[in-house]
C-alpha cells in the first residue's frame, strides 16, 4: 500500500486563502497500471517527457479533465483524501503561538534531559528548539495540515480496503510526502520529520485510528503490526520506518498527488468545475459527508497546560544535526 501526499498553495495569508493537501491511496496491486496510465497521459496530453516533472498548477483545464478521465477513474484502487487550511479563518498570531509552544516543549524536554544526567540529549533538544523558533506561522500551518492529511489518508485507506482480499496490501504500508520548498535542506528533513512525528503522536493519542472489527478477528497485518494489548493502536513504527519525504521529480505518485491537489485548488480559487466534479467520485468523504476537511486554528487548538505536559509526545531529537 502506498500513500502519496502533496500540497497546493503557500499556507500564507493571501487573498484567496485556501491551501490544501491531497493524499492518495494506491494499492500496490494496481500501482503499475496507474503509473503506466499516468506516463501515457503525461506524454500524450501534458506533453512532458518521462523524466520531466509535472506541476499541476501549470496544466490547462482540458489537461486536468483528461487526467481524471484516464488516470483516476479507470482504476478502482485510486482514492483521494483532501485537507485544507483557509487562512481567512485562522489568525496569523494564533499560528505563531502554535510554533512558540512547540519551542517551549522542546526547551522543557532539554531541561528534563539535563536533570536526568543526559547532557547530549539535552543539547540536541536545545538545537531543535532553536530550529523550530525560526519557523514561520505558515510553516506551522503546513505541518498541522500535513499531520491531519496523513491521519485522514490512513483512515480512509483502511475504510476503502477492508475486504479480506485487501489484507496483503497492509504487509508493507509506505507514506511518501513531497519534500516541498518548505524543507530547505536535506539535514532539515530530520528536524521536520521529528516535529511531524511529535504532532502525529499527540493527535493519535487524542483521536486514535479506527480499526475494522473483522480485522481483529483474523490475522490482519495491521492488527499484527500496530495493535497492542488493550486494543491500543501504536503506529510509531510506521511513522518512523515507513514514512519519508520524497523527491517529486523521481516519484510519479507524488506528481499525481500534486495534480490532484491542483485540480481541487483550481476549483476553490478559480472556479474550474469540470475537472473537480469528475474527480469527486474518487474523493473519500468524511463522517459528515464532506469532501474536504477544512481546518481552523484558534485558541482552543493551543496547548492549555505547561510545556512539560507536551514532552511525552516528543520524538527523539535529531542527533548531531546543526540548525541553520
Amino acid at each position: 500500500m502506498k500513500n502519496y501526499i502533496d500540497e497546493s498553495g503557500t499556507f500564507g495569508w493571501t487573498p484567496e486563502g485556501v491551501s490544501l493537501f491531497a493524499g492518495l491511496s494506491l494499492a500496490d496491486r494496481s500501482l503499475s497500471n496507474v503509473t503506466d496510465a499516468f506516463k501515457e497521459w503525461k506524454l500524450k496530453i501534458a506533453g512532458f517527457e518521462d523524466a520531466t516533472e509535472v506541476k499541476g498548477w501549470s496544466l490547462s483545464r482540458e489537461q486536468l479533465e483528461v487526467f481524471v478521465k484516464c488516470v483516476i477513474l479507470p482504476h478502482r484502487d485510486f482514492w483521494v483524501t483532501l485537507v485544507a487550511f483557509d487562512t481567512r479563518n485562522t489568525r496569523e498570531a494564533i499560528a505563531r503561538v502554535f510554533v512558540e509552544q512547540a519551542v517551549d516543549v522542546a526547551e522543557a524536554a532539554g531541561r528534563l534531559a539535563e536533570e536526568r544526567g543526559n547532557p547530549t540529549l539535552a543539547r540536541d533538544f536545545r538545537k531543535w528548539a532553536v530550529w523550530i523558533r525560526h519557523r514561520s506561522p505558515q510553516n506551522g500551518l503546513w505541518l498541522l495540515g500535513l499531520a491531519r492529511t496523513i491521519l485522514n489518508t490512513m483512515q480512509h485507506t483502511i475504510i476503502r480496503h477492508m475486504d479480506v482480499l485487501d489484507d496483503p496490501e497492509f504487509e508493507n504500508w509506505d507514506i511518501i510526502i513531497d519534500r516541498s520548498s518548505i524543507i530547505e535542506t536535506s539535514r532539515h528533513e530530520e528536524f521536520w520529520g521529528g516535529w511531524l512525528r511529535s504532532v502525529l503522536y499527540q493527535q493519535t493519542t487524542k483521536e486514535p485510528l479506527s480499526v475494522i472489527t473483522e480485522w481483529r478477528e483474523r490475522d490482519h497485518p495491521f492488527v499484527r503490526k500496530y495493535v497492542r494489548p488493550g486494543d491500543i493502536i501504536d503506529a510509531s513504527d510506521l511513522f518512523k520506518r515507513h514514512m519519508r519525504f520524497g523527491d517529486s521529480k523521481a516519484e510519479l505518485g507524488l506528481q499525481m498527488a500534486d495534480v490532484c491537489a491542483a485540480i481541487v485548488r483550481r476549483f476553490h480559487v478559480d472556479g474550474w468545475r469540470e475537472p473537480y466534479e469528475r474527480m469527486v467520485e474518487r474523493v473519500v468523504r468524511d463522517e459528515r459527508g464532506d469532501e474536504m476537511l477544512t481546518l481552523c486554528l484558534d485558541e482552543t487548538s493551543l496547548r492549555s497546560g505547561p510545556p512539560e505536559s507536551g514532552i511525552k509526545f516528543m520524538d527523539s531529537p535529531p542527533s548531531g544535526v546543526e540548525p541553520d
